[in-house]
Protein backbone atom coordinates (compact mmCIF):
# COMPACT_ATOMS: atom_id res chain seq x y z
CA UNK A 1 0.00 0.00 0.00
CA UNK A 2 2.02 3.12 -1.16
CA UNK A 3 0.28 6.78 -0.90
CA UNK A 4 0.67 9.72 0.44
CA UNK A 5 -1.70 12.27 1.76
CA UNK A 6 -1.52 16.02 2.97
CA UNK A 7 -3.82 18.13 5.00
CA UNK A 8 -3.86 22.00 5.77
CA UNK A 9 -6.58 22.88 8.10
CA UNK A 10 -9.67 21.51 6.46
CA UNK A 11 -8.41 21.08 3.57
CA UNK A 12 -6.77 17.33 2.09
CA UNK A 13 -4.84 16.35 -0.97
CA UNK A 14 -3.96 12.62 -1.13
CA UNK A 15 -2.06 10.62 -3.82
CA UNK A 16 -1.59 6.25 -4.44
CA UNK A 17 -2.46 3.03 -4.88
CA UNK A 18 -6.06 2.08 -5.69
CA UNK A 19 -5.49 -0.10 -1.80
CA UNK A 20 -4.63 3.03 -0.23
CA UNK A 21 -7.55 5.00 -2.03
CA UNK A 22 -9.83 2.33 -0.53
CA UNK A 23 -8.07 1.97 3.16
CA UNK A 24 -7.16 5.08 3.94
CA UNK A 25 -9.68 7.51 2.00
CA UNK A 26 -12.63 5.20 3.68
CA UNK A 27 -11.48 6.26 6.86
CA UNK A 28 -11.19 9.95 6.05
CA UNK A 29 -14.73 9.26 5.14
CA UNK A 30 -15.77 7.51 7.95
CA UNK A 31 -14.22 10.46 10.46
CA UNK A 32 -14.99 13.75 8.81
CA UNK A 33 -17.51 14.97 6.39
CA UNK A 34 -16.15 15.56 2.71
CA UNK A 35 -17.63 18.41 0.76
CA UNK A 36 -16.09 18.56 -2.82
CA UNK A 37 -14.02 16.36 -4.23
CA UNK A 38 -12.06 16.33 -7.82
CA UNK A 39 -9.42 14.86 -9.87
CA UNK A 40 -6.77 15.68 -12.81
CA UNK A 41 -7.42 19.37 -12.70
CA UNK A 42 -8.28 21.36 -9.54
CA UNK A 43 -6.90 24.04 -7.01
CA UNK A 44 -5.78 23.05 -3.67
CA UNK A 45 -4.98 26.10 -1.45
CA UNK A 46 -4.29 28.14 -4.30
CA UNK A 47 -1.81 25.69 -6.18
CA UNK A 48 -3.60 25.02 -9.78
CA UNK A 49 -2.73 21.11 -10.22
CA UNK A 50 -3.07 19.24 -13.41
CA UNK A 51 -2.96 15.90 -13.51
CA UNK A 52 -3.03 13.47 -16.50
CA UNK A 53 -1.43 9.94 -17.83
CA UNK A 54 1.96 10.83 -17.40
CA UNK A 55 2.63 14.32 -15.62
CA UNK A 56 1.44 16.53 -13.11
CA UNK A 57 1.82 19.75 -13.67
CA UNK A 58 1.89 22.64 -10.83
CA UNK A 59 0.91 26.66 -11.24
CA UNK A 60 -0.13 29.56 -9.61
CA UNK A 61 -0.87 31.77 -12.58
CA UNK A 62 -4.06 32.89 -11.42
CA UNK A 63 -2.57 34.00 -8.00
CA UNK A 64 0.47 35.02 -10.16
CA UNK A 65 -1.66 37.64 -12.34
CA UNK A 66 -4.10 38.83 -9.50
CA UNK A 67 -0.98 40.47 -7.68
CA UNK A 68 -0.88 44.29 -8.18
CA UNK A 69 2.81 46.07 -7.13
CA UNK A 70 2.73 49.34 -4.48
CA UNK A 71 3.77 52.03 -6.39
CA UNK A 72 7.63 53.13 -4.75
CA UNK A 73 9.70 56.22 -4.90
CA UNK A 74 13.19 55.72 -6.18
CA UNK A 75 14.56 56.35 -2.88
CA UNK A 76 12.31 53.71 -1.24
CA UNK A 77 13.22 51.05 -3.23
CA UNK A 78 16.86 51.78 -2.04
CA UNK A 79 15.27 50.86 1.30
CA UNK A 80 15.52 46.68 0.68
CA UNK A 81 15.50 45.69 3.96
CA UNK A 82 12.81 47.88 5.57
CA UNK A 83 9.17 46.81 6.02
CA UNK A 84 6.23 48.23 4.46
CA UNK A 85 5.40 51.47 6.06
CA UNK A 86 1.45 52.27 7.06
CA UNK A 87 0.41 54.18 4.39
CA UNK A 88 2.28 50.93 1.83
CA UNK A 89 0.08 48.60 3.77
CA UNK A 90 -3.06 50.42 3.18
CA UNK A 91 -2.06 49.78 -0.82
CA UNK A 92 -2.00 45.82 -0.53
CA UNK A 93 -5.02 44.17 -1.54
CA UNK A 94 -7.11 42.67 1.24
Amino acid sequence: MQGLCAIHVDDFIHAGTDVFESTVLNNFQSSFKIGKTFSNSFTYVGLEINHNSDTIEFSQKTFMNALSFIPLTQQRKNQKYYGLNQEEETLLPV
